[in-house]
C-alpha cells in the first residue's frame, strides 16, 4: 500500500530515463510458448484491425483503404518472436526518483501483451515522434511524452540503442511505423463515427475540438506531474460494484452540466495535487442500463464540491498516495465540455476500451479471455491473503502489530478483494459464463 514518490521526467536527465525505458522494454525470447500464438501474429494484427476500420465506417477512406492494401500486400517475415505489450510507449514508462537519480521502475498496462514481432511495438513507439512533431491542436489530439524541446533524444538515438541491446542490426521500420500510423487512423474512424451518430456533446468535434481543449488543460498537466486526479465512482447508498446502479446526477444546463451527488473510496482524492475529480454519473436515467452513465471532469475548487471526509482500509489511511476521501456535489455547475467523450458513454469507459479488447481477442478470443480474468480476480487476491495470513500466523503477536509490514499488507490484500469488484460479482460472471458455454457445446 506504499509506494515511491512518483515524479515527472526531468530534461536534465530525461535521455538516460529514455534509455532506460528502451532497456525495460522485454526484447527477445521467453520461456511463455502458450503466452500467445506468435504464428501469424501479423496477418491477424491486420485482420483485427481492417475489421475494427469496417466497424467504424461513416465515410469513404480511400487513402486509408490503400495503405491498408499495401501493408497486406508487403507483410515482412519476423525476424524473432518476442513479448509484444501491445501499446508500447513513452507514457507507460513508471519515473521514481528525481534528477540523476530518477530512473523507470516498471513499464505499465501489460494487458494487451502476448507472443508475436516486437517491432510492432517498436513501430508504435516511433509513432509518438511523429506525432510530436505535428502541429498545434493535432499534437494535442494524440497526446505524446516524446518532448524533444525538454531533452528528448531523436527517435534513430532510440532505435539505435534498442538494437544495441536486443543485439540485433538496426532494424527496417518503415512497414511497422506505417502500420502504427493505420491503428491510429482507424481509432480516430472511431471517433469520427460517434460524432457523426451525435454520441459526443461539442459542436467542434469533428475536429476533436473539445478532445483537445480537455488533453490540453488536464491531460498534459497529468502525465507532466504537475497535478493527479481522482476517480469518483462509488457511493454509500448503492451497491457500486455494478455501475449501473450509482445515482449521481449530472444535468444538462445550457452551456453546462450541473452534479449532485455523493461519493466514496474516491483514491487519492485526499492529496491537496489532486485538482481534478473525474465523476460518474447518470446523464439520461431514461436510457437503456448501460448508457445512462457518463464521466464528466470536475475540477476539485469548483463551487459546490465539498471533501466531507478521509476514510481508512482497516484503520490505515494510505497517506502515501492522499488518501480516499468521501466527497459531496451540490450543484456544481462545469462547463459541458468537460464532459468525456458523449453522453451514455461512462459505463463503456469504466467498463473497457473497444480496441484493447479487440487486442485480448486476438490473442486468446473474447470468452476464454473473460473466463481467465475473472479467475484471475477471484484466485489471486484469495492466494495473497492466504499467504500473507500464514505469514502473520509464524509472527505471531509480531504479525498483527505495527513492527512489520503484516498487518497493513494484509489490510490491502483484503481490501482488494471489495476494490476491484466483489468475489461475488466476479462469480457470478463466471458462473453465468460457464452455464451458458456448456448449454451451447
Amino acid at each position: 500500500m506504499r509506494r515511491p514518490e512518483l515524479t515527472p521526467t526531468r530534461s536534465r536527465s530525461r535521455r538516460a530515463h529514455h534509455a532506460d525505458a528502451t532497456r525495460r522494454r522485454l526484447i527477445g525470447g521467453s520461456r511463455l510458448s502458450d503466452f500467445g500464438r506468435p504464428d501469424g501474429f501479423l496477418d491477424r494484427q491486420l485482420s483485427t484491425w481492417r475489421r475494427q476500420l469496417d466497424a467504424s465506417r461513416s465515410r469513404e477512406t480511400p487513402d486509408l483503404d490503400r495503405l491498408q492494401t499495401a501493408l497486406e500486400a508487403d507483410v515482412p517475415e519476423t525476424a524473432r518472436t518476442g513479448i509484444v505489450h501491445g501499446d508500447f510507449r513513452l507514457d507507460n514508462a513508471l519515473v521514481i526518483g528525481e534528477g540523476d537519480q530518477a530512473h523507470v521502475s516498471a513499464i505499465l498496462d501489460w494487458e494487451m501483451a502476448t507472443l508475436g514481432d516486437p517491432l510492432v511495438d517498436v513501430g508504435m513507439f516511433a509513432m509518438y515522434w511523429e506525432i510530436a512533431g505535428l502541429p498545434g491542436a493535432l499534437a494535442s489530439a494524440v497526446p505524446s511524452a516524446v518532448d524533444p524541446a525538454a531533452g528528448t533524444p531523436s527517435l534513430d538515438e532510440m532505435i539505435a540503442e534498442y538494437a544495441r541491446q536486443a543485439g540485433i542490426p538496426v532494424p527496417e521500420l518503415h512497414w511497422y511505423r506505417a502500420f502504427a500510423a493505420y491503428k491510429l487512423a482507424v481509432v480516430l474512424e472511431g471517433i469520427h463515427l460517434r460524432y457523426q451518430q451525435g454520441g459526443t456533446v461539442d459542436d467542434g468535434f469533428d475536429q476533436m475540438g473539445g478532445l483537445v481543449a480537455q488533453k490540453e488543460q488536464w491531460l498534459r498537466p497529468l502525465l507532466n506531474a504537475e497535478i493527479r486526479s481522482a476517480f469518483c465512482m462509488t457511493e454509500p447508498d448503492v451497491a457500486s460494484s455494478d455501475a449501473t446502479n450509482i445515482d449521481t446526477r449530472i444535468v444538462r444546463d445550457g452551456d453546462h452540466y450541473v452534479i449532485n451527488g455523493r461519493k466514496w473510496w474516491s483514491t487519492g482524492a485526499m492529496n491537496p495535487d489532486a485538482a481534478i475529480f473525474i465523476v460518474m454519473g447518470k446523464t439520461d436515467p431514461e436510457a437503456d442500463r448501460h448508457r445512462q452513465q457518463s464521466m464528466i471532469v470536475v475540477p476539485r475548487d469548483t463551487s459546490g464540491v465539498e471533501v466531507v471526509r478521509p476514510l481508512t482500509v482497516f484503520g490505515y489511511d494510505d497517506r502515501d498516495h492522499g488518501g480516499h476521501a468521501e466527497i459531496v456535489f451540490r450543484d456544481a455547475r462545469v462547463p459541458a465540455s468537460n464532459l468525456i467523450a458523449g453522453e451514455g458513454d461512462g459505463f463503456a469507459i469504466a467498463q473497457a476500451l473497444v480496441l484493447k479488447t479487440a487486442w485480448l481477442m486476438d490473442t486468446a478470443g473474447n470468452k476464454q479471455a473473460m473466463t481467465e480474468i475473472q479467475s484471475i480476480k477471484i484466485a489471486v487476491p484469495r492466494g495473497v491473503q492466504q499467504i500473507v495470513d500464514r505469514a502473520i500466523q509464524l509472527y505471531g503477536g509480531a504479525g498483527v502489530s505495527g513492527d512489520t509490514p503484516l498487518a497493513e499488507m494484509y489490510a490491502g490484500i483484503r481490501s482488494l478483494r471489495l476494490a476491484d469488484g466483489p468475489d461475488e460479482v466476479h462469480l457470478s460472471s463466471l458462473g453465468r459464463a460457464q452455464v451458458l458455454r456448456r448449454a451451447g457445446s
